[in-house]
């Protein structure tokens, strides 16, 4: 709990010594310039805890990153520098840059010129020589601690189908033979006291069963024959892409990764700076969530903007500059 705090009145602008004689956690005052009544918060702010850095994976081997340049003792590596770069919001990025021609590094596999410096995304793997190493995730996501024991999966057991088949087919038979015998009555005749019931059945005429229904195809309603004939018509199921960016950003924001990924291609396809710097946010979103569609678009927008920032385009200049603040 803060002791003594000096504030500025909001109202005035009259500089005010506040002390918390009774360790309140806010504590209302009256501004002696202006009589307006201010609450003055007394908690200690934290600091956010800076985001982990992140790290590389030979095969089940978790190789932590430091900022800066890093070392990697594993052979081959010695062949290319990884630098991580802390950002303002408190996050990181990872930037791969080859430094010899004579031991090429592949990244996702396509080979990287000398001159090429890569931000690295989730899941991208480089291969230098016979060393392939993975950032942010290992090769084999679901067994990341080599001491854990995946237990081969059981078999299911199967399911005794002969008894419903019998069952099934028993019921069926029933049913056919309660329609072919059962009989059809006529009224009761009543003649005074004596009722008499007169049973008729019709031998001479074969029953017909009635067909089988056409096979249609999926999305087709069928035909129904008859004196009042009825046509549904089927509902067309509405494909994400289709949605409009403000449906789209509602799912954005729930975590939605293929709406993420969507939206951003859309907005970073547009002109203006604006449009491409929220594209980008939301492609970073779909790719810290798993989507390797919206890495590999990361990348290809990256180089895009260093191209165009090579050639004088000032816009995309800014935005390069804003994104590796």
């Amino acid at each position: 709990m803060i002791e003594e705090l000096r504030i500025k009145c909001p109202s005035c602008g009259v500089i005010l010594d506040i002390r918390n004689s009774r360790h309140e956690a806010v504590k209302k005052i009256t501004c002696p310039n202006c009589k307006k009544q201010l609450a003055v918060d007394f908690r200690e702010q934290e600091e956010p805890k800076p985001a982990p850095l992140g790290a590389l994976y030979y095969d089940q081997l978790r190789i932590d990153l430091h900022e800066g340049v890093n070392q990697i003792s594993i052979p081959d590596c010695e062949h290319l520098e990884l630098n991580v770069v802390l950002l303002s919001d408190g996050s990181s990025k990872c930037m791969v840059r080859p430094l010899s021609a004579e031991h090429p590094v592949l990244l996702n596999g396509q080979p990287m010129e000398i001159d090429d410096q890569v931000v690295l995304a989730m899941g991208d793997e480089l291969k230098i020589g016979n060393t392939t190493l993975t950032y942010g995730q290992s090769s084999d996501p679901g067994n990341d601690d080599p001491t854990k024991i995946v237990p081969p999966p059981q078999p299911k057991p199967k399911k005794n189908i002969s008894r419903w088949l019998i069952g099934g087919s028993a019921l069926i038979a029933a049913l056919v033979c309660v329609i072919l015998l059962w009989p059809k009555s006529s009224k009761t005749i009543i003649d005074g006291n004596e009722e008499k019931e007169k049973m008729e059945t019709r031998i001479d005429t074969p029953i017909v069963m009635p067909p089988y229904p056409e096979r249609t195809k999926p999305g087709r309603p069928r035909a129904i024959t008859g004196p009042t004939q009825t046509t549904q018509p089927t509902e067309k199921a509405v494909s994400i892409s289709d949605l409009s960016d403000s449906e789209l950003e509602v799912l954005a924001s729930q975590n939605d990764v293929e709406a993420q990924y969507i939206l951003g291609m859309r907005l970073a396809k547009r002109s203006g700076a604006t449009n491409v710097k929220n594209g980008i946010k939301l492609l970073r979103s779909a790719s810290a969530n798993g989507s390797s569609k919206a890495q590999d678009a990361l990348r290809k927008i990256y180089l895009r903007l260093e191209e165009l920032a090579s050639d004088g385009d000032e816009t995309a200049g800014s935005i390069l500059n804003e994104l590796y603040r």
